[in-house]
């Protein structure tokens, strides 16, 4: 999935200038860990595919890994060594074997018939390929979590900005080492996104 923020504005935030290019690698690489970490901490931004993610059959519903879910391409559930494709439920449609998803969790019921059916037993016997994220691409995503990322990617980037410190009658040279991830300001920001058990000084 694409990064929250693009390259241009990464280093934009960091105050880089396009002639200083030895940084550039480091910034992309930095602003991808950041968009990885934030995801983990409120679910996928930018959409993207998620092709063939395997769940245990036996149950009448599984949550998908990623959520929210913005359209599901394909469910495969395997009984023994037969394949079978589950179809969308719908209104007008009761298919068996089917299915309904809701798309804000993630999680997809096994329908029959327009009533209550029931993966079949298995391990890792069913895939799902299906589209999540809040947002078409990178230029569309909310201020609030690009102002999330970027005050990140600034925390994290404190690495690489030299300063000095008082020893004695000197100055000498510093370097920062953040002790988290993700600083308060950005919980606060994205409190009704934020997924349980992901906390802030990790």
């Amino acid at each position: 999935m694409a990064n929250v923020l693009t390259s241009e504005e990464a280093r934009l935030g960091l105050q880089i200038g396009a002639g200083d290019t030895k940084y550039f690698d480091w910034v992309d690489h930095f602003n991808g860990a950041v968009t990885a970490k934030l995801e983990a901490c409120v679910g996928p931004i930018v959409q993207g595919t998620v092709t063939n993610e395997v769940h245990n059959g036996g149950r009448d519903y599984i949550y998908l890994n990623e959520s929210p879910v913005v359209s599901i391409v394909q469910v495969v559930e395997y009984s023994g060594t037969v394949a079978g494709t589950v179809t969308a439920e719908s209104n007008s449609s009761k298919p068996d074997p089917g299915y309904i998803i809701h798309k804000p969790s993630g999680k997809l019921w096994r329908r029959a018939s327009g009533g209550w059916g029931c993966f079949p037993c298995g391990l890792d016997n069913i895939t799902v390929t299906y589209v999540a994220g809040r947002y078409a691409d990178t230029a569309s995503v909310d201020d609030r979590f690009k102002s999330a990322a970027l005050i990140m990617l600034k925390n994290a980037w404190r690495t690489f900005e030299d300063s000095t410190s008082p020893v004695g009658e000197f100055q000498v040279p510093t370097l920062s080492f953040p002790t988290f991830t993700v600083p308060t300001a950005v919980r606060e920001m994205l409190a009704d996104e934020w997924r349980t058990g992901s906390g802030t000084g990790d």
